[in-house]
């Protein structure tokens, strides 16, 4: 069974497929994204063309796309010690020019997300939502 519609956004910029964003290279707040009818829900955070500094990713969800709370599950892509758990994760910094992988849980239902991005002195800076439904 195929799923039958996915998307992919830069949630820094809005642009779509995110991969064509060129991404920020400043303090973003990126816009709210409609994410109500998706079930799967995965973000790339990634940082090129960097010196010194860092970018920090965090991620807010709302129903009503007004009120935003700190969205602190993302799993992190990494092996654990114990298979029983995930890491769990509320802000992505990237110190270096590379890319990590994140996934939201399925189940956890919300209808809106949107990324902001902290940067200290130079990057360009991507986050890049996939989505299924």
């Amino acid at each position: 069974m195929g799923l039958p519609f996915t998307t992919s956004v830069d949630m820094l910029t809005g642009v779509q497929p995110g991969e064509n964003s060129a991404g920020v290279t400043a303090d973003t707040t990126g816009p709210s994204i409609d994410v109500s009818k998706r079930q799967l829900k995965s973000v790339q955070v990634i940082c090129v063309s960097r010196t010194q500094g860092t970018g920090a990713f965090t991620f807010s969800v709302s129903n009503d796309g007004t009120n935003w709370v700190a969205y602190n599950r993302l799993v992190s892509n990494v092996t654990n010690t114990n298979v029983q758990t995930d890491t769990r994760v509320a802000t992505v910094t990237l110190g270096t020019a590379s890319s990590q992988i994140f996934f939201f849980p399925v189940g956890d239902y919300f209808r809106y997300i949107r990324c902001e991005l902290d940067v200290t002195t130079d990057g360009v800076y991507k986050a890049i939502l996939q989505s299924a439904g």
